[in-house]
């Protein structure tokens, strides 16, 4: 069940939809996502504590009471909330577990992408989780542009995934992510399945429990592909534009040479008094153009600064 924070249900699963007998209609515009709850309490204080459960890009499991809205019959259920940001819209993941007896974790993981497939078909990025080692819990489905499917990377790692000569670096950064507050960046390249090279960036952070232990890392993967390639095309247009610089530079000053040259002969043989001031005027302006073509030479070995 996806909804905003203050409760508004946005869109359900259909294993939801067909566990309660209601339709997505009944379910979004009748209900909140309080109704469900024996306690909602609970679960509201979990969303707005800072301490030790829901935080930007977290989770968080506990064992509590669902109510069926409408028929109000009871059940005890392990709840799974996770919070994201997609876009720039904040949005609640809440799984209901009632299965005591079945594979909770592949049945979190199978409904978490049903309940989002929807609300980020139109999303370029990739959202995955991961533990502190970089297996991969969860990936969403945006990694079928790539030609994967997101069971391909669960339980591997993503260092498995990144091109050879980024890997040392990666994982370098990504373990001295743990040590510092908020949001990190890294970029790396990455194979797709058939072996064309992308390159990505990576906004990840760490989670940690009521202990301060760290229980997951969660991050934004964005294909920056066409900007590394716009940012290619720049620094060879910058560096033909250098060359061609430098080749009018020269020739310029060869061309001063001559002037500078040919005023010392004319200054040999003219006594006129008008004609010397013309040539010293013509002189002087030949030395200005030489500085000026020295500060443009001083600029660009500097870079622009």
């Amino acid at each position: 069940m996806v909804s905003n924070p203050d409760g508004t249900i946005i869109d359900t699963s259909e294993s939801t939809l067909t566990f309660f007998d209601l339709t997505r209609e009944e379910i979004v515009n009748t209900y909140t996502l309080w109704d469900f709850f024996c306690i909602p309490s609970s679960i509201k204080g979990m969303l707005s504590s800072d301490e030790d459960t829901i935080k930007r890009d977290g989770e968080y499991i506990t064992a509590g009471i669902v109510r069926h809205p409408k028929d109000r019959f009871e059940f005890p259920s392990e709840i799974y909330v996770r919070r994201l940001w997609i876009g720039d819209q904040d949005i609640i993941l809440i799984i209901f577990d009632h299965n005591k007896d079945g594979d909770r974790e592949n049945q979190s993981e199978n409904t978490f992408e049903e309940g989002y497939r929807e609300r980020t078909e139109g999303i370029r990025d990739i959202l995955y989780s991961a533990r502190q080692d970089g297996t991969i819990t969860f990936i969403s489905h945006q990694v079928t542009r790539y030609g994967y499917n997101p069971q391909d990377f669960i339980s591997r790692k993503l260092i498995d995934f990144i091109h050879e000569e980024d890997k040392e670096r990666f994982q370098a950064e990504f373990q001295a992510s743990f040590w510092t507050e908020g949001s990190n960046l890294t970029e790396f390249r990455i194979r797709d399945s058939t072996g064309n090279i992308y390159f990505f960036e990576d906004n990840h952070g760490s989670w940690t429990n009521v202990t301060k232990e760290i229980f997951e890392v969660s991050g934004v993967l964005r294909d920056i592909s066409n900007r590394k390639q716009s940012e290619k095309g720049s620094q060879l247009m910058g560096k033909r534009l250098d060359l061609l610089t430098s080749i009018a530079r020269h020739e310029i000053l060869n061309q001063l040479y001559i002037l500078h040259g040919s005023n010392a002969i004319l200054q040999e043989y003219i006594s006129d008094h008008t004609m010397l001031k013309l040539l010293e005027r013509q002189e002087q302006a030949i030395q200005n153009i030489h500085k000026q073509i020295e500060i443009i030479r001083m600029y660009q070995e500097r870079g622009g600064d």
